[in-house]
């Protein structure tokens, strides 16, 4: 008997939580960029999955799972993806021999259907055209959070593919710049024309990129395996990272709340509002489809360029802006001393410790309220950029603070 049909060895008891991480390590190494975040899912929800083992499993525990799941406070489409994750790990226990056969194949009809939550309606989760075109434009925003709004409205990206952008893939051509997706989550590479509105931000964010991140000046441009919108230490996005920023951008220009993905949803709504073709916007947004009539179908680079420049986006200057929600009299509640001045903030410069010495919480308060300080005189002179990146340094260390220029001056008083 050869060895890739030789029954597993007798060993340590195996659990299913064990074996699925062997399952999605193996998906990953074979570039399932969905496998990490789909194994975390299946057990964050069904730890009991980590007391069972494999070659236990038995139609009863199946069961008892989607009863587990299905009282789990988990939109529909959420729950079916667990149990699809974990149906994946029984039909690998199945070809690895741990299980004879599947123990309830029939369980696939009981699943929920892949609807959205109650409550949740997709036609109010698009932005309008003004909206999406201050969340890539407005200097409120931190400049490279601008870029990767920028990529998701104006390209259509999913934000993996986002992250996932080096400057090599950004390459001219005629008559519209080309963005290459290589790391697409389908695995399909597809090649975006790039909006002219595109083309001058990421035209500007090369020339200032790396100042941004701190390159010496001997090396002001990017190198062509740099990541367009990397974290602040050179690092892919993290999908719940950014879309906890995203929280905070949309807060920041007092814009009810939708996801990042929305962005892209955006995109393809006011296309297809503009008079694009669907055929050809599908091709751009998901690659050539598998249908076999689409598989002997192609688009000239010319059409699809075409239908790029049919899409509208509205004039956005915002240089006549000014903050909401912090006026000159904006003070910080602060338990530690601190007093609002006509200058500013006036930060205490000893500790209450009779030993003069400066406990770690004390220390990141007042890095904060340094930053604030720093973005009061950026405000006042101006620099409205300047001044958002300032305050969310300051968001990140004054930990339980907060505000109190939300409020016009006659309520505040």
């Amino acid at each position: 008997m050869s060895d890739t049909t030789r029954p597993p060895e007798p060993g340590p008891r195996l659990t299913v939580a064990a074996f699925a991480r062997q399952v999605f390590a193996r998906k990953a190494a074979e570039g399932v960029r969905s496998a990490p975040g789909e194994l975390a899912r299946l057990l964050q929800h069904v730890p009991s999955l980590t007391v069972l083992g494999v070659a236990e499993l038995r139609r009863a525990h199946l069961y008892a799972i989607l009863h587990e799941v299905a009282a789990l406070p988990l939109a529909p489409k959420t729950r079916r993806h667990v149990l699809e994750d974990l149906d994946t790990v029984v039909s690998e226990a199945c070809a690895a021999e741990y299980l004879t056969q599947h123990p309830a194949p029939e369980w696939r009809k009981r699943w929920p259907k892949g609807r959205d939550s109650a409550g949740f309606v997709r036609p109010e989760h698009v932005f309008a055209p003004l909206e999406g075109i201050q969340l890539a434009c407005d200097r409120r925003v931190p400049a490279d959070r601008r870029v990767l709004h920028a990529l998701k409205l104006l390209a259509g990206a999913r934000h993996g593919e986002v992250a996932a952008f080096e400057w090599r893939d950004y390459q001219p051509r005629a008559p519209l710049a080309v963005l290459l997706v290589r790391d697409s989550k389908t695995g399909v590479a597809r090649e975006v024309p790039v909006h002219p509105l595109l083309a001058r931000i990421l035209d500007a964010w090369r020339a200032r990129w790396g100042a941004f991140y701190g390159r010496p000046g001997t090396q002001p441009l990017p190198f062509p395996a740099d990541l367009v919108v990397p974290t602040r230490t050179f690092r892919p996005r993290c999908p719940s990272t950014s879309q906890h920023d995203f929280g905070r951008d949309l807060k920041r220009l007092g814009l009810r709340h939708r996801r990042g993905h929305d962005l892209r949803r955006t995109f393809i709504t006011h296309a297809q509002e503009c008079g694009c073709n669907r055929d050809i916007l599908r091709h751009i947004t998901h690659g050539r489809p598998s249908a076999i009539l689409d598989v002997y179908s192609s688009f000239t680079w010319g059409a699809m360029c075409a239908e790029v420049l049919r899409i509208t986006w509205p004039e956005y200057d915002d240089r006549q802006l000014m903050l909401p929600g912090f006026p000159a009299s904006a003070q910080v509640v602060s338990p530690v001393g601190i007093e609002p001045t006509t200058n500013g903030l006036k930060v205490p410069s000893r500790s209450s410790r009779s030993d003069g010495s400066c406990s770690t919480q004390r220390r990141a308060r007042l890095a904060g309220l340094a930053q604030v300080q720093v973005a009061i005189n950026a405000l006042a002179a101006g620099q409205l950029e300047a001044c958002a990146v300032a305050l969310e340094g300051a968001e990140r260390a004054l930990n339980g603070y907060r505000w109190r220029g939300d409020r016009a001056p006659a309520e505040a008083g």
